[in-house]
């Protein structure tokens, strides 16, 4: 059979898994990957065990067994993706990866699967297309990165977005990025880095099309995004964790960003937890869950 595609994405979801929940031992016949957003659990394929915990993900391969222990302690919470794989180059790729090194760790990861659940949630014109852009890129990503195990050519993790800065912006926004939590001013900027205002501020609007106040705002709305979709804190604690110095500073920016207050953002995060997306509308989902 001819296929369009190289891949084809089967179905994406979030899952928590409670204590007491995990997933029985069992097979199938495409390709799976589940990333852990945060908490922790053991993991087993193919009776090798490991442990799994944030910012880790699986790429388990068609015929394959693996379980994952019932979760002791806390929540694990995941993001899960069902597709298969028609290109025989990129197969045979994938199919050479050694069971014992198909762990990873890579935030960036994330990113791309939570883009993909989007896609799938809105079904947009070309939700398809984009959602396999997406794979695609994880898949190349899965590859270099064992590329780069193999041969010791490991290199630190970076933010994509990010990429876009140069010079003295992209000073500035690794500051942010990284301080973001604390209270930022241009006047702060301009002691650390040593330029005057103007240069600063221009530098930076024509490098990234924000303005530094806004990027502060942005990398602040992203981290509590995160927060909320992730954690269980209340959203007094989250704006504070972000930088903000009042709850209603926060829900005014958040608001300004998203669209939406985040509370109504919570609670949409929270309707979709276990609500799964099919891409292939002929895909049937067989859960292997076990709350038993």
């Amino acid at each position: 059979m001819d296929y369009k595609y190289p891949a084809e994405i089967l179905w994406v979801a979030r899952y928590d898994y409670i204590e007491g929940w995990g997933i029985k031992k069992h097979s199938h016949d495409y390709y799976q990957i589940i990333y852990a957003v945060s908490g922790s659990g053991n993991f087993e394929i193919e009776d090798k065990e490991f442990s799994f915990q944030n910012d880790m993900y699986v790429l388990i391969k068609p015929g394959e067994s693996h379980k994952l222990e019932k979760i002791k302690k806390g929540v694990l919470k995941t993001l899960d993706i069902k597709f298969n794989i028609y290109d025989s180059c990129l197969k045979q790729s994938i199919e050479d990866v050694d069971c014992s090194i198909n762990v990873c760790t890579d935030p960036g990861i994330k990113h791309l699967l939570e883009k993909i659940r989007e896609e799938a949630k809105e079904r947009e014109s070309f939700y398809k297309e984009l959602a396999l852009c997406y794979l695609m890129q994880i898949l190349y990503m899965t590859l270099r990165k064992k590329s780069d195990i193999k041969t010791g050519n490991i290199k630190d993790g970076f933010d994509g977005e990010s990429m876009q800065f140069k010079g003295v912006a992209r000073l500035v926004a690794d500051y942010i990025e990284k301080n973001y939590m604390e209270k930022i001013s241009v006047k702060d900027l301009q002691s650390k880095f040593g330029y005057n205002k103007a240069y600063l501020c221009h530098s930076f609007k024509t490098s990234s099309g924000y303005t530094i106040g806004e990027y502060i705002n942005y990398v602040r709305i992203k981290k509590a995004k995160e927060m909320i979709t992730y954690s269980d804190l209340d959203l007094k604690q989250i704006s504070s964790m972000v930088g903000f110095e009042n709850i209603h500073h926060f829900t005014r920016i958040f608001k300004r960003i998203e669209g939406i207050p985040p509370g109504q953002f919570r609670k949409i995060e929270l309707e979709g937890i276990k609500k799964e997306f099919r891409i292939d509308e002929n895909f049937v989902n067989s859960s292997q869950i076990d709350n038993s």
